[in-house]
């Protein structure tokens, strides 16, 4: 009985066992064919978001021209709308946490003084606040806005502090400037480096630029110009440069 018994277990046994791994390459089969459907569909390209700041303002458009300052932070911009060209007095700019590449599109082309209509952008400008983007280029309309006073980039993209630098002297006005939290504030010898290139900085990052500071400054890049030459700035941890005891900050502050 056992001989006859024994057999008939086995292939019951194996019977299931096959059941189930047919099973499961059919599951298999089903789960290859979707996952290959799903990447042949065309990625969507990513949403863009303008807003039109007359829209938002409910003012005629002939009213635009009175305005001097306008808040448009917080509202998701790709890119600037067109009608930002209709503000010739706007002397004070909010475009901060958005998702901005660049600048541009608050002037008329270059070479251009005003475009068909009149219109002369915005650049009688002197605040402009773009903390919270995703800047990682100064290209565009911004080194033209040759009027700027105070230019805010905390938290971006911008890498290559020399190279910055050199475009940010186009701002001969500029008083107060912060690129804190972007890659190029963590290089050697940041702070001191801008106080030096840039003598008309008062605030820096919100905290003042003491006169201690700008000695110090003078010194370094007059004992290393050797350094400078051979391309200077190395990247590296942010170096504290700067009394505490002298330096005030105004980071924690609301700004005006």
């Amino acid at each position: 009985v056992s001989v006859l018994y024994w057999p008939t277990m086995i292939t019951a046994q194996t019977r299931g066992l096959f059941k189930t791994h047919r099973e499961a390459e059919k599951r298999e089969v089903r789960g290859a064919r979707q996952h290959k459907s799903e990447a042949g569909k065309k990625v969507a390209p990513p949403e863009e978001t303008v807003v039109d700041p007359v829209t938002t303002l409910g003012l005629p458009e002939h009213a635009c021209r009175h305005v001097t300052e306008l808040h448009m932070g917080k509202k998701g911009l790709t890119r600037l709308h067109p009608s930002f060209l209709g503000f010739p007095n706007l002397e004070e700019l909010w475009l901060n946490d958005n998702k901005l590449k660049r600048v541009l599109g608050l002037l008329p082309p270059p070479g251009s003084v005003s475009l068909a209509d009149g219109a002369r952008g915005c650049s009688r400008l002197k605040r402009l606040y773009l903390s919270n983007n995703v800047i990682s280029s100064l290209d565009g309309d911004l080194l033209r806005l040759t009027h700027l006073e105070v230019l805010l980039l905390a938290n971006n993209r911008l890498s290559n502090l020399e190279a910055v630098s050199k475009k940010l002297k186009a701002l001969r006005f500029l008083k107060q400037l912060d690129l804190f939290g972007n890659p190029l504030a963590e290089e050697q010898h940041y702070r001191l480096y801008l106080i030096h290139h840039h003598a008309n900085l008062e605030l820096l990052d919100r905290q003042s630029v003491t006169p201690e500071e700008r000695r110090e400054a003078a010194a370094f890049f007059s004992s290393h110009k050797h350094r400078h030459a051979a391309g200077g700035l190395t990247a590296g941890a942010a170096t504290s440069v700067g009394s505490a005891s002298t330096t005030t900050s105004i980071r924690d502050q609301d700004l005006p």
